[in-house]
């Protein structure tokens, strides 16, 4: 429910005082004029998002910001972040460390060993067709037991509960719809193999994560914080 996390306010078409707030402006995203367009189809919602100021008015038709936000978390106006989850289905992720399996690059370091289940459902309003049920999967992936694995899944981590990881669509492995499938941060599935098989090792799959991360707006907790001007403070 877009609505409840971003707990915009909706123009009321009906009330003058409303229209005259609209006057002379446009869609950002589509430089629509907001009044032309109320003249045109007067059930048409506008809102505004809370990080307007009456400098920047964050205003947009509720369609055009629904789209944007679905595709990048956050205000295209003003870069204010909003914290939508994605359309992976409930789940759950297990992590534990084996210090008798290493992938191949990483010797004696031992692995980290990400579990994913899904048990499959009905699916909701964001996912690929809504009402109709999904197939279940359970998934494994891999990373080194060292430092850069271990920031690794604290990003994975923070993926997941914002349920950008896996998401319901058509599986390119077995070429059927409505599957629990990966999302577009990718995850080493295999110990060995390379890149061509999912696999370690792999030079650049970190630097490559954290961007695919950054997208989604998931920083680790430090970057987050350098970010926002603030420091957590010590307990």
């Amino acid at each position: 429910d877009f609505k409840a996390v971003v707990k915009w306010k909706r123009f009321d078409n009906n009330k003058d005082e409303h229209l005259r707030l609209l006057k002379g402006l446009d869609d950002p995203l589509t430089l629509d004029n907001f009044l032309e367009e109320i003249e045109n189809d007067p059930s048409i919602e506008i809102v505004q998002l809370p990080c307007a100021t009456s400098k920047l008015k964050c205003n947009f038709f509720k369609i055009n910001i629904v789209a944007s936000l679905m595709a990048k978390p956050e205000c295209p106006l003003c870069h204010t972040y909003y914290p939508i989850k994605g359309t992976q289905p409930s789940g759950t992720m297990r992590v534990k460390v084996d210090m008798t399996r290493d992938c191949n690059g990483y010797p004696g370091d031992g692995c980290i060993i990400l579990s994913f289940n899904f048990s499959g459902g009905t699916q909701g309003p964001n996912h690929y067709r809504p009402g109709e049920p999904y197939a279940g999967a359970s998934r494994t992936a891999y990373l080194p037991h060292v430092d850069d694995g271990k920031r690794a899944v604290k990003l994975l981590e923070k993926a997941f509960r914002r349920g950008e990881l896996f998401t319901v669509g058509k599986s390119l492995t077995n070429n059927r719809d409505n599957q629990t499938t990966y999302g577009s941060i990718h995850l080493k599935t295999s110990l060995s193999g390379g890149p061509q098989s999912h696999g370690w090792p792999d030079n650049t799959y970190f630097s490559r994560l954290q961007a695919e991360c950054a997208a989604k707006m998931i920083f680790l907790d430090e970057m987050e914080d350098e970010m926002m001007g603030t420091k957590k403070k010590k307990q």
